[in-house]
């Protein structure tokens, strides 16, 4: 079976938002009143912290939308699509802050802490309102992230490295631990082989044997545990991954959209139309071009990011 602008801040999807030795980066955006795209549709292979910090906004992950009141929060694993709008007449105001999750990974030994984010992605996007009580601590540890533009990036580097700690010491707590209570460590293990191909391969033909023989298990098991970890099939998965690396490509390159299909796996143009549409919500085309209209809007955004 083959599963076969310009600023920084305007499109955070096209900044190196981390170096080897400072893994994170952080903005700090305004919107004026008149403006409803409060961040635009984008995805990237670091995971975002959204604080919405003044304002009302509609958050969108992968078609799922989280209505935001100022000190909400939104916590999107990596390479999931998500963006914000809101109604005219309003202004807001946000800190956005992208790390990588090696800085988890990297310091601690025992997997445990990032095997939600690694095999079960889409049960980790986590809405935290301040509503609900089980958040007070997650969101007392966001505020202390720096508010304000960052001058000087060493008179905040340590505090910002251990507030993500923190964080994710909360996000482990609250949502990342019961994501994988009845997996066995073997099956995790296993199954992010898996993805880890589908990652690094997504623009060649993948199959299901191919991927069950990574993982050392039947079709038909691989294909039942990939479903149930990941609440999607191998096949739908794969086309996830497929439409994200396209969405950067439209977003980065001029490249026509037939080359990007092919790019990204896609053998036939409808049928890559067609499941962009289902999963982004508009054309490839449609897309490329609310994306250049973005860009190109002269409003005022302050940006200061780490």
């Amino acid at each position: 079976m083959n599963l076969g602008r310009s600023d920084e801040h305007r499109s955070i999807e096209t900044v190196d938002h981390h170096t080897g030795q400072r893994p994170f980066g952080i903005y700090h955006i305004d919107i004026p009143a008149d403006e409803t795209n409060a961040l635009y549709l984008h995805c990237h292979t670091e995971a975002e912290i959204f604080l919405l910090k003044s304002g009302t906004v509609d958050f969108t992950v992968e078609q799922v939308t989280y209505r935001l009141q100022a000190s909400d929060a939104i916590f999107i694993p990596p390479m999931f699509l998500h963006g914000a709008y809101k109604e005219a007449g309003g202004a807001c105001s946000f800190l956005a802050i992208v790390f990588s999750v090696d800085i988890i990974a990297d310091y601690f030994q025992a997997t445990v802490y990032t095997a939600a984010i690694r095999s079960a992605m889409a049960d980790c996007v986590y809405p935290i309102y301040r509503s609900q009580e089980r958040n007070r601590r997650l969101l007392d540890a966001l505020s202390l992230l720096p508010c304000g533009e960052m001058r000087d990036i060493h008179a905040c580097e340590l505090a910002v490295t251990g507030t993500i700690f923190i964080v994710w010491q909360e996000l482990f707590n609250l949502c990342f631990r019961r994501v994988t209570d009845g997996m066995r460590a073997e099956e995790q293990g296993e199954l992010e082989k898996a993805l880890d191909f589908i990652r690094e391969h997504y623009g060649e033909t993948v199959t299901l044997a191919r991927l069950a023989a990574i993982c050392g298990f039947s079709e038909g098991y691989f294909g039942h545990l990939f479903t149930d970890v990941m609440g999607m099939s191998p096949f739908s998965y794969l086309n996830k991954v497929r439409v994200a690396q396209a969405c950067r490509l439209l977003s980065e390159t001029d490249k026509k959209i037939t080359e990007i299909a092919a790019l990204t796996g896609f053998n036939n143009l409808s049928y890559f139309n067609r499941v962009f549409l289902k999963r982004v919500g508009m054309t490839p085309s449609a897309f490329r071009s609310a994306k250049a209209a973005y860009d190109s809007n002269p409003t005022s955004r302050d940006s200061g990011s780490a």
